[in-house]
This record gives C-alpha cells, structure tokens and sequence, in this order.
C-alpha cells in the first residue's frame, strides 16, 4: 500500500472492521431518509443490498421532493455513525502510516458527504489539487470513501497518478472567485480560476469501486470528477482530509496566520505556498 501512494499518489484498501462502521452509517442514513418521507425501510441483508438501494431511494426521493433530500444531506454530517466512522482507529492508523506521523488532523471544516444526483452538475469539479483550497499541509491526504457503487456509469472521480510530485500553480479571478465564495459557491469558484499543469501526456485513472473499498488521495494529486450522462441512481461518497501537524509548512503556517487561513480559497492557497517557498528559499 505504501509503495503504491508514493508511486501513484493515492491507494486503497479494503477492511472488515470499516465495513461494520459503513454500514451502520448506511443503516442510519436509511432510517433518518426513510423517516423523513414517511417511508419503510426494507429488509435488507448485506452491504451490498443496502448500498445499492441507497443509491436507487435517494435518487428516487430527490425527484419527488429536492429539498427534503437537501435535509438528508445535512442531518447525515450529524449522524452518530457519521461521526464514528471518521474516527474509526483503523482508518486514522492506516493515514498514520502512510504519513509517518501520530500527529494528525481531522477538520470538521474538511469532513463531509457528497450527494450526486442524476442531471446535477453544479457540484462537479475541473482537475485540482487539494492543498489550494484546503492549505493546511503539503503532507495531507483526502480520505474518499463511497457508500454506494461508483463507476463510468454511475459517475466517479478520475485521478493523475504520480501528479503528487509538485504543487502547480493556480491563478484566476480574485474578486469573482471570492464573491462565489461569500455565497458558499466553491465549486463554481473554483472552476473560475487556472491550474496551471501544462501538458502532462497521461491519461488519468478512472475510479471504479463498490462499498467497502476506501481510497486515500494525496492532497497534492491531480483529480477531478468523472461524471456520466447515463447515471441514472445517487452516488453518496464520504470524503475526510487528514493533515500531519508536524510538517513544515503547517507549523510556518501556525506561526504567521490564523488556522483557518485560506479555507476554500485557492488563489489564497497558491499565496501562502508562495510565502512559504520563498521564506524557505532565503
């Protein structure tokens, strides 16, 4: 597994222990989502079941009433399982590993779900990478971890291998990004802007995973959606970034400026990289 994210930039891996944690966050987003629109939950057996019919009722609800399933998507940040399921010590251990380090981060301003649903494309992604809009650390990793089956059909997410290597450049738009941003439109704001990534000559790897398969991303590795004209059912993915505190440019960052710093702010992002690379250089 090390041996790959170093090579590639990202891994995976699979592990029973957080199969009982995602599926009872499955169960509980079911319980809430079925009580919402007054709707029995069938019986159903394995994970399997449950993540693909997941996927069908919550495409399902959303045409029958959009803002109920906006409810959804806000309760499930504030399900118990929600929160167990970030914390899970197999997951944070193996983030452990592969940052070689026990000081590490969860943020709650960087932890969240992600509902797509069939002909919404609002909330797709162009290629970036994580750091610009999350600069907490260059060691950072994005925790991806679907709940229901991701794939070319069904929509997924397509990454760079080996784009970890270096940071590349974003530029755009000051004000128009910002005033997106001021209207909590970051993925609109982000699309305004530039990663300056040249002519790289690979073909990206696009994603295919079932429930239970977990990835973990360098918040460095170039990525993007990878949508589908045919989805036709909900994908739910839960997406959780870790940063090792012990690195340099976190503890340059805690010395100079607020923590939260740059949240979502990619021109921002590339400014504090900037400071630090030429501090670092004199």
């Amino acid at each position: 597994m090390l041996l790959d994210f170093e090579k590639k930039g990202w891994c995976h891996f699979n592990n029973a222990k957080m199969d009982t944690a995602i599926e009872l966050l499955i169960d509980e987003i079911l319980e809430f989502s079925h009580y919402i629109f007054k709707r029995s939950v069938p019986e159903l057996k394995s994970l399997r079941e449950k993540s693909s019919y997941l996927s069908e009722i919550v495409a399902e609800f959303s045409i029958k009433d959009r803002t109920k399933v906006s409810y959804v998507y806000d309760a499930i940040k504030n399900l118990p399982s929600f929160h167990s399921l970030y914390a899970h010590p197999t997951l944070l251990n193996t983030c452990r590993t592969i940052l070689n380090s026990r000081k590490i981060l969860t943020l709650k301003d960087s932890v969240g779900i992600r509902i797509d649903l069939p002909r919404e494309t609002q909330q797709l992604t162009n290629i970036h990478q994580e750091f610009h809009s999350f600069p907490y650390g260059l060691e950072g990793l994005v925790v991806w971890l679907p709940l229901t089956p991701v794939n070319e059909q069904n929509g997924t997410i397509k990454l760079f291998e080996g784009s970890n290597k270096e940071l590349f450049e974003f530029s755009g738009d000051r004000l128009g990004i910002n005033s997106l941003i001021g209207q909590n439109r970051f993925q609109e704001a982000q699309k305004l802007g530039k990663l300056h990534i040249g002519d790289e000559g690979q073909s990206p790897k696009i994603i295919t995973a079932e429930v239970g398969e977990i990835l973990i991303i360098s918040a460095t590795t170039l990525h993007a959606s990878h949508p589908s004209e045919k989805q036709r059912f909900a994908r739910l993915t839960c997406q959780f970034r870790v940063f090792n505190y012990s690195e340099e440019f976190f503890l340059w960052k805690s010395e100079n400026y607020s923590f939260n710093e740059g949240l979502k702010q990619p021109i921002a992002g590339q400014e504090l990289y900037n400071e630090f690379r030429d501090k670092r250089r004199l």
